[in-house]
C-alpha cells in the first residue's frame, strides 16, 4: 500500500478537539478587538545556542507568512519572553515557530523557547497567570499538545495553558514536528483561512494538499502531517489584506473631491457668465 491511499479519518471528516465543554463554551463566548493588529509571527535564531538544535526552515516559515498575509512587517529573530508577554496582547493572531520542551512530570515546567542574546523560556505555570485574548495561537514547536492527562481536565499542556490565558483557539502538535512539512503545511493553513475556510476545515485541506503531493510515498507517513491539531474555537478568521481597499477607497475618495470642485467651479463661473 501507498500512505497516501490509506483510508486516514481526516479524508471524510474535519476534526477538532476541545478539552472540555464548559471550557469551549468559554472560549466560543470570548470577543476579540479587531481593532487589533493582525499578525505576529516569531521565529527564534538558535544558531549560537548549544543547547537547542537550529531550526532550518522557521524562518521561511513565517516570512511566508507575512507575505501571504500582505504585511510589510519582518519576523522577529530576536525577542525574550517578556518583551512577548508586553506586546503579545497587541495582536489577533499569534504564531510561534520555535522550540518547546514537555515536562511530563510537572506540566507546570513545560516550557517553548525565545532566544534573544540568551535562550528565555516562558513556562507554562507563567503563562496561566497571564490574559491573552487572541483569536489563534499558533504553536509551531514540538509536542505543545502533550502533558499529563488530568481526570476531569484532560491534558494539561503549553495549549492548554494559552486556552486558560484566554485564547479562543489554538494549533497544537502532538509529537516531535518535521520542520520542513511542517512550513509547507502552515504556510497551506493559512492560504486556506484567508480563503475564507473555518480553521479546523483549512487544517484539513493543507494536510490532505500535503498527501496529494508526488513526492517519496514515506513522506507521507503521519509522523511528517497529522501532528497539528485545532483546540477550540473553530470559526473563520478574515485574513484578507485590506490595505489596498483602504488604498482604493482612499483614491476614490481624492477623485471625488476633485471631480466635485470642477463640478462647483465650473457652476460657479456659468452663474457669473449669466449675470
Amino acid at each position: 500500500y501507498h500512505y497516501s491511499d490509506l483510508p486516514f479519518l481526516i479524508k471524510e471528516h474535519t476534526i477538532s478537539y476541545s478539552y472540555s465543554l464548559v471550557l469551549q463554551s468559554q472560549l466560543n463566548s470570548i470577543v476579540v478587538d479587531k481593532s487589533k493588529l493582525k499578525f505576529l509571527g516569531l521565529n527564534p535564531d538558535f544558531n549560537n545556542n548549544e543547547l537547542m538544535e537550529n531550526l532550518v526552515y522557521n524562518k521561511q516559515e513565517v516570512e511566508s507568512i507575512y507575505s501571504l498575509l500582505g504585511s510589510s512587517k519582518k519576523p522577529s529573530l530576536k525577542i525574550d519572553k517578556n518583551e512577548f508577554l508586553s506586546i503579545v496582547n497587541n495582536y489577533r493572531i499569534i504564531h510561534l515557530a520555535t522550540h518547546a520542551t514537555v515536562d511530563i512530570e510537572n506540566a507546570s515546567n513545560s516550557n517553548i523557547a525565545f532566544y534573544d542574546d540568551n535562550l528565555s523560556l516562558l513556562y507554562a505555570k507563567e503563562i496561566y497567570t497571564q490574559n491573552i485574548n487572541s483569536e489563534m495561537l499558533v504553536l509551531s514547536a514540538c509536542q505543545t499538545g502533550n502533558g499529563i492527562i488530568k481526570k476531569g481536565e484532560g491534558v494539561m499542556s503549553l495549549s492548554r495553558a494559552f486556552l486558560q490565558a484566554g485564547t479562543k483557539s489554538v494549533i497544537n502538535s502532538q509529537w516531535n514536528l518535521n520542520d520542513k512539512s511542517g512550513k509547507q503545511i502552515m504556510l497551506d493553513f493559512y492560504t486556506n483561512l484567508k480563503s475564507g475556510n473555518p480553521k479546523n476545515k483549512a487544517l484539513k485541506k493543507a494536510k490532505l494538499k500535503y498527501l496529494s503531493n508526488p513526492h517519496n510515498d514515506a513522506l507521507n507517513a503521519p509522523a511528517y502531517w497529522a501532528s497539528f491539531n485545532v483546540i477550540g474555537d473553530v470559526s473563520p478568521i478574515k485574513l484578507k489584506n485590506f490595505m489596498l481597499l483602504h488604498l482604493c477607497l482612499s483614491i476614490l475618495g481624492v477623485l471625488g473631491l476633485i471631480l466635485s470642485w470642477k463640478y462647483w467651479f465650473k457652476l460657479d463661473k456659468r452663474t457669473k457668465i449669466a449675470l
